[in-house]
């Protein structure tokens, strides 16, 4: 594990402070050869009490609240072996970064991973809205062999990135390795190892902040695909992505009638947030997104 460099990037828009409690929750399980960095938008970092003892954070400056550019400008600065993307609103389990290491070392493993996923927030319904929209096909409920990419949390290894780019003679665009790099080497990878890495998902939201952030959402993915899908691919992929996961979602997760109804709802958010960010840009949609993400409170 020592010849292995390990960055861990947190996205948090809206400064430091929102990701204390993970930053807690890596001081008790790494070592210091791991770096973690932190991607903030610039003017929102404030100083804490807490000062972590195993590691040192880096703070990286952006000017603005889009976290797909942080993450891509992150990736292009890094030379670690292992990349870990991270919310500042998740928090890991015991066992996480153990499991991650059995997950690098494994010689059978493939080349990048998402997590499993629990709601830590379901006493808001909104928040189990909106839990089972995103994270409802990666839920640790179901411990599938390859549970479905989340674009905000996954491990990669970015020698395979570059040497994909490379071999496609192109830069890495905004967006490109949440959208379509990380679900390709996942879902195209026949190792069947399985890894019990777990995250925490926390976001008490209403259901008008919750419907706020899968549009906001949704507007920013819709920009970003329009660039590097085909016309007659993003029409394919709109349609696909809207009009069956709420049935995929009900098929795997059971939810009652009235949630059910509400992921159809957030379907027809998505929708249009994706139509009107693929025609008209993400507007101030990074913004919004970033305004709809609490602080984690713990249950």
């Amino acid at each position: 594990m020592s010849t292995i460099q390990v960055e861990i990037l947190i996205t948090a828009p809206n400064g430091c402070d929102s990701a204390i409690e993970l930053l807690k929750c890596l001081d008790n399980q790494i070592n210091p050869s791991f770096k973690i960095k932190v991607l903030e938008a610039s003017g929102n970092c404030s100083p804490s009490s807490f000062s972590p003892t195993n590691f040192q954070v880096e703070h990286l400056y952006f000017h603005t609240h889009e976290e797909a550019r942080m993450r891509r400008d992150a990736f292009i600065k890094s030379n670690a072996d292992w990349i870990m993307v991270l919310e500042d609103h998740i928090l890991i389990s015991p066992n996480f970064i153990s499991e991650f290491q059995r997950f690098i070392e494994h010689n059978s493993a493939p080349d990048a991973t998402t997590f499993y996923a629990i709601n830590g927030t379901s006493g808001s319904f909104g928040s189990r809205a909106l839990f089972s929209w995103v994270w409802g096909l990666a839920g640790s409920s179901l411990y599938p062999i390859k549970p479905e990419p989340v674009c905000s949390a996954f491990a990669v290894k970015r020698s395979v990135v570059i040497d994909l780019l490379l071999n496609l003679g192109k830069e890495l665009e905004v967006g490109e390795l949440e959208t379509q790099i990380i679900p390709q080497l996942i879902n195209s990878s026949n190792s069947n190892f399985m890894t019990l890495m777990e995250v925490s998902h926390f976001e008490y939201v209403g259901i008008r902040v919750g419907a706020k952030a899968i549009f906001s959402n949704s507007r920013i993915m819709g920009h970003l695909e329009k660039s590097l899908l085909s016309s007659r691919d993003w029409n394919r992929h709109l349609m696909r992505r809207y009009s069956s996961r709420p049935k995929q979602i009900k098929r795997v997760a059971p939810v009652g009638f009235i949630e059910q109804a509400y992921l159809y709802f957030l379907a027809m958010v998505s929708f249009t947030g994706f139509l009107i960010g693929g025609f008209l840009g993400i507007g101030k949609a990074d913004q919004n997104l970033a305004a709809a993400h609490p602080k984690i409170t713990i249950e």
